[in-house]
């Protein structure tokens, strides 16, 4: 695995593809009123819509640290051969998001 994806392990992580059995955490928030009444009105607090959010957000944040990380990386270290792991990760990972929201 590249180095730098390597730092991205705890945000995209731990997803197995596997869908046999699924551990599950249960969870409790605490919100405001009112901002509980809106989202429950919404459906946003049902299981598959938090999870849906919660596995948006893992990406969203992976993407961040990605561009992050790839800014502070000399462009001299940038081999062709680097990005095209690079690239070929991040493929990766899209194919197995892919397979999770598909299952």
């Amino acid at each position: 695995m590249i180095p730098l994806l390597g730092k991205l392990e705890p945000l995209i992580g731990g997803c197995s593809l596997s869908t046999t059995e699924i551990a599950v955490t249960p969870v409790q928030i605490n919100l405001p009123d009112d901002l509980a009444q809106k989202a429950a009105g919404a459906g946003l607090l049902s299981t598959d819509a938090m999870e849906a959010m919660l596995r948006e957000q893992l990406r969203r944040r992976a993407g961040e640290t990605l561009q992050t990380m790839w800014q502070h990386v000399p462009t001299e270290e940038l081999t062709a051969e680097i990005e095209q792991e690079i690239v070929e990760e991040v493929r990766l990972v899209r194919a197995q998001a892919r397979q999770r929201e598909a299952s």
